[in-house]
């Protein structure tokens, strides 16, 4: 695929020089005479050498001197994969992808990926759908894992009855937003998902908006040209879902 793609000159990324070579870096040792004489020719002809590791689909990371920098969407559209890759405790995600059935192929690409590569685990809670949401829902649903949502998490999100389940997600469903728990060997994270769909109490023209066009929030990524009142619904959408979780 890199190799049809190069061919093609179908580019989705960027070389970056980021300045420092890397026997330059923290804990990485100057090279010696023989790695410098092999690196010689990629040196001097730079550019068809990294025309080559694009081609070859090879890139040598960080520690690199040139760092291929890219939005990421062939590979992961959520941009969470590198996140869980540094454990971060709480990690706060917005999918505004294109996902018209809300069956959310992206997240799903991503759980395998973590799952392969870092032995990461996401397990979604999935509260009574009987009762509104509280954090003693949560927690009970937390807790059949084995777990217990921390107090400093439950501190940042003001409204817990704004989550709901992944199944809830739906365009004109109860709920914006999910939380899984990341389970790593020894250690565990949290994840919030917001999804982009109708369930936050927005604006009237907001709601007239969706009326109007059935396929908002999840209209073509091939439509690069927003008008006022589109832009302005988007906005407004992603307003009310943070004030939604978060507004005191």
């Amino acid at each position: 695929m890199s190799l049809l793609l190069g061919l093609l000159n179908v580019r989705l990324g960027y070389w970056w020089n980021s300045g420092i070579n890397p026997g330059q870096r923290p804990g990485r040792y100057p090279p010696d005479l023989w790695r410098r004489i092999k690196s010689l020719p990629s040196t001097v002809f730079a550019v068809q050498a990294l025309l080559l590791n694009e081609w070859r689909g090879y890139f040598e990371g960080p520690s690199a001197r040139r760092w291929y920098l890219s939005d990421g969407g062939h590979f992961d559209n959520t941009g969470l994969y590198e996140l869980i890759r540094r454990r971060l405790p709480f990690i706060i995600a917005v999918d505004a992808s294109q996902d018209e059935r809300y069956e959310f192929e992206d997240l799903a690409i991503l759980m395998r990926q973590v799952r392969l590569d870092f032995g990461a685990e996401l397990n979604w809670l999935d509260p009574d759908p009987a009762g509104a949401t509280s954090w003693g829902s949560l927690n009970a649903a937390a807790a059949a894992q084995g777990s217990t949502i921390p107090a400093w998490i439950q501190g940042h999100i003001q409204h817990p009855e704004a989550i709901g389940g992944l199944g809830s997600m739906k365009r004109d469903g109860p709920s914006c937003a999910a939380l899984a728990r990341i389970s790593y060997h020894g250690k565990e994270g949290w994840l919030l998902l917001i999804k982009a769909n109708l369930a936050p109490k927005i604006r009237v023209d907001v709601r007239n908006y969706a009326l109007m066009h059935p396929s908002f929030p999840n209209e073509p990524t091939l439509n690069q040209f927003f008008d006022d009142d589109q832009w302005e619904s988007y906005r407004s959408l992603g307003e009310y879902a943070a004030r939604a979780l978060f507004d005191k």
